[in-house]
């Protein structure tokens, strides 16, 4: 995330993950990032499924305040 906030002055940065990946849904917490929204029917590729995806988002403000 330095690499993304400091070196290419992101503002704003978006993480997804499919319903029941529990394992990634917890580094989304751990980071820092806060829920924004949940996309429905979206497609998988590795599974070849229509999936629910779950959306959150981390500021370079927040980032900083956490770091």
């Amino acid at each position: 995330m330095r690499h993304g906030f400091d070196d290419l002055n992101l503002e704003k940065m978006w993480f997804g993950y499919f319903d029941g990946n529990t394992k990634s849904k917890r580094v989304q917490e751990k980071c820092g990032f806060r829920y924004h929204h949940i996309k429905e029917k979206v497609p998988c590729a590795l599974e070849g499924v229509f999936s629910t995806e779950h959306i959150a988002c981390l500021s370079k403000a927040e980032w900083i305040s956490i770091k």
